[in-house]
């Protein structure tokens, strides 16, 4: 394994009137991401310390088989990961140009995750979960026994190591050392996983969302487990409130736990849920016409929901603040850069950039369905369609702090 660390100088430092002495000085280096993961951490925030440009401007777009539930991470230098539809992870550097690729044996369809020392890991539609390095050579693997279509997430150790969490299609949720050591595994939940990634609160507890089935008139549950993977608590979100949780959960400052459902029979809305991390309602909401968009969390804790109205901004309290005029947001979990200005795409092709206020600060037609968009560390936007992934910036502005 590559461990990137900084080695100062030997430094004589004389004094006068006293002998020399010889300093060395020995500084770990811990590599940050702009957006090493799916929702940006581990508690799925979204919210990224960079401020997006005024008005950008498409500056390039690569042609790519994808997934619109994949979202781009970032690594080292500003390269992009993302999977494909053709069984490979490309790298992709900030101007537009494909480094290299990893081919697995089947469709990717999750986002990847980035470690403290810039390795990449994907889980595919082969069974495998790869830890790939960033000059895209494997690691390591794992065959998780069934496909995967839940996004890694990590705990990024400053004093201790990196922590993958994973979960395959049948339930199961897996915790590795960055080594590929296997921590442990629970027993797979019913009815599966589809596209839930683990999040993590304050007392390491990892909460995912799990599938219900209609058929057996068997409802979605919020799942928390231990830090050594024990089981910890569980809701039931009830058959009459709607069916599986498909995305992902997020968790506020507060610990409490944030996700929504989505109806598989078509005979009901989804519904928005609060729940604390014993697994305690705080409370829902009804009439939610939602699919597969993330709560995303504001710096003030407001919550930002994409539904087939539009963009919600809720609190807590599962009080509906407002709704912006995006138009149907199926499968974009939004962004939230510095400043608060809050990204998302609309399942009509739009990229939408909106005040925390949910008026529409700018827009961009692309034509297809968008996904999920990210933030670089110069204020770049990528965002992915079923076809390609698209990059965004434009002139600087005083609100911006550019690095």
């Amino acid at each position: 394994m590559n461990v990137l660390r900084i080695l100062s100088k030997h430094t004589k430092i004389f004094l006068e009137g006293f002998f020399a002495v010889a300093i060395t000085i020995q500084i770990p280096l811990i590599f940050s991401s702009a957006w090493p993961m799916f929702m940006h951490d581990a508690q799925h925030t979204s919210q990224s310390p960079f401020a997006t440009r005024q008005q950008p401007h498409l500056e390039w777009s690569v042609p790519l088989s994808l997934s619109p539930t994949s979202a781009s991470v970032i690594g080292a230098r500003g390269i992009i990961y993302i999977g494909s539809l053709d069984n490979n992870l490309y790298a992709i550097d900030p101007r537009g140009a494909i480094l290299w690729s990893f081919v697995t044996n089947g469709p990717i369809i999750s986002s990847s995750a980035v470690d403290s020392e810039g390795n990449i890991y994907v889980g595919s539609s082969d069974h495998f979960l790869y830890a790939v390095q960033s000059n895209g050579t494997l690691l390591w693997n794992y065959d998780l026994g069934t496909s995967t279509n839940s996004s890694p997430t990590i705990i990024l150790g400053n004093q201790s190591p990196d922590t993958i969490y994973t979960a395959s299609q049948n339930g199961t949720l897996y915790a590795f050392s960055a080594d590929g050591f296997l921590l442990w595994s629970t027993d797979p939940l019913q009815y599966g996983i589809d596209f839930s990634s683990p999040a993590i609160t304050s007392q390491q507890l990892i909460a995912i969302g799990s599938l219900g089935n209609p058929v057996a008139w068997s409802s979605g549950k919020l799942h928390l487990h231990n830090p050594d993977g024990t089981f910890h608590c569980s809701y039931d979100t009830g058959f009459y409130q709607g069916n599986g949780i498909r995305s992902s959960v997020s968790i506020t400052e507060s610990d409490n736990i944030l996700f929504g459902t989505k109806d598989n029979l078509g005979w009901g809305p989804g519904v928005f849920y609060v729940v604390d991390q014993d697994c305690n309602l705080i409370c829902h909401t009804s009439d939610l016409n939602h699919h597969q968009s993330s709560p995303a969390i504001a710096n003030n804790q407001t919550i930002y929901l994409g539904t087939n109205q539009g963009l919600l901004a809720l609190n807590e309290t599962c009080q509906i603040l407002w709704t912006a005029p995006t138009e149907s947001i199926s499968i974009s979990s939004p962004a939230i850069d510095r400043n608060g200005t809050i990204l998302v795409g609309s399942d009509s092709g739009y990229l939408f950039a909106l005040y925390p206020n949910g008026t529409i600060k700018w827009q961009y037609y692309l034509g297809e369905p968008l996904g999920s968009p990210i933030i670089g560390p110069r204020g770049q936007i990528y965002v992915a369609s079923a076809n390609n992934l698209y990059a965004f910036r434009g002139p600087l502005i005083p609100e911006a702090v550019m690095y």
